[in-house]
């Protein structure tokens, strides 16, 4: 099957699908008065994050609740496990507990200052952190409304004991939970049909939105150069197609084509790439970053790859590297996984399934070849962007959610 060009309409229409279509309308800040809202999740403790917590300051009374989280800095060496500090946020420590998922140190305090009208807690309904937040709003600030917000593509059916513990858990947990924000249209749809939440509690937003002051195309961006540069910003994993993604470079190789691909990243395929590498000099290897450094390897790229597989335990849940790239006015060849088809829509991507490689390399091997048409969806890619994922829109659609919640 060819690669299928995803650029018939115009940047400015939203296709059927979008995010856009399930948000409920912008009320202006100044409409009534501020909600005050706590926010319970470790999103935050990356120093980039925080400026999702500034925007929406400005439409909620914010208080954000920053548990703990120890785990490597993955692709940004900058990120630490350490507890930030700063107006408006509280860290707590991650108490003792077998898994991933833990409770952390009580914030009833913090619930009762603040006296919230609104928690929102972005975990799971199942999650230890989403069951301690349930508890401690209803002892310490009973009149609040609670939100979930759910961030999952994909469900993984587990043995039966704990399929039946999580099922518990999640009916327990709706049963006194208000409202919840998918992160997605696919979230929202496997949340209705799979727990059966009501689709007028379920309401999507994007969980993370994109600096794009930082994140902007590059000045002379559609100026024709001889090998574009193809690149690829994510774990290097076989989930994340980069075996696929190789192979359908070493086809474009074969044929003549002169183009870099530049990955940028780390993981479990570190050894296999740079043993690749020793031989292909189109293959370029990029170490991990600061997270503030990733917009100028993005604007040094003229193309950008996202070959994520759906596989039955892992889908893309917010593919906020391919937000990114978008941001800064790249043309994209991308698989449907997960959120990936809700982001780029029809118009700024070419799509590819992962049945061969062929079908990936035809995709990249037409933008390499395309001045005129990378320009085209790189311009729709950045349109895209400015509409939808902005700072701003994102706080402003997700402030809207509050009081829809707070009014129902």
């Amino acid at each position: 099957m060819p690669a299928t060009p995803r650029h018939q309409e115009s940047a400015q229409a939203a296709p059927t699908h979008s995010l856009r279509a399930l948000d409920p309308p912008i009320i202006s800040a100044s409409a009534s008065p501020k909600p005050r809202v706590l926010l319970v999740s470790h999103s935050y403790t990356a120093a980039e994050n925080q400026l999702n917590l500034e925007h929406l300051g400005k439409h909620c009374d914010l208080l954000s609740v920053v548990p703990e989280i120890k785990s490597d800095a993955g692709l940004h060496p900058d990120r630490s496990s350490s507890l930030p500090e700063g107006p408006g946020l509280v860290g707590k420590r991650s108490l003792p507990y077998l898994g991933s998922n833990r409770f952390i140190s009580p914030f009833g305090a913090e619930l009762r200052r603040h006296s919230p009208d609104l928690v929102n807690v972005e975990y799971d309904p199942w999650s230890p952190l989403t069951l301690e937040t349930i508890a401690l709003t209803r002892w310490h600030a009973p009149g609040a409304k609670l939100v979930c917000s759910v961030k999952k593509n994909t469900y993984l059916t587990k043995a039966r004991p704990k399929e039946w513990v999580k099922r518990s858990l999640h009916h327990w947990a709706a049963e006194r939970v208000d409202g919840y924000i998918a992160a997605s249209d696919s979230v929202r749809e496997l949340s209705i049909q799979r727990f059966g939440i009501d689709p007028e509690r379920i309401h999507t937003c994007h969980h993370l939105a994109v600096d794009l002051e930082q994140f902007q195309p590059e000045p002379h961006a559609h100026t024709p150069v001889a090998a574009p540069a193809i690149g690829f910003v994510g774990e290097w994993h076989e989930r994340k197609g980069v075996i696929e993604l190789v192979h359908a470079a070493q086809l474009l190789a074969d044929k003549g084509l002169h183009f870099e691909l530049r990955l940028l990243g780390t993981g479990p395929l570190r050894h296999w790439l740079k043993m690749r590498a020793q031989n292909r000099p189109w293959l370029k290897l990029a170490e991990p970053v600061p997270h503030r450094a990733v917009s100028g390897f993005l604007r040094k790229c003229q193309i950008f790859a996202f070959p994520s597989r759906a596989l039955p335990d892992h889908q893309e849940h917010d593919a906020h590297a391919l937000m990114e790239a978008m941001a800064c006015g790249l043309p994209s060849v991308v698989t449907e996984s997960g959120i990936i088809s809700e982001l780029v829509g029809t118009d700024c991507s070419i799509a590819s399934s992962m049945e061969n490689h062929q079908e990936l390399a035809n995709g990249l091997e037409a933008l390499i070849l395309d001045d005129s048409l990378r320009r085209r969806l790189g311009q729709a890619a950045r349109a895209r962007a400015l509409s939808s994922f902005g700072l701003e829109s994102v706080a402003a659609r997700r402030a809207a959610i509050y009081r829809r919640i707070l009014s129902s």
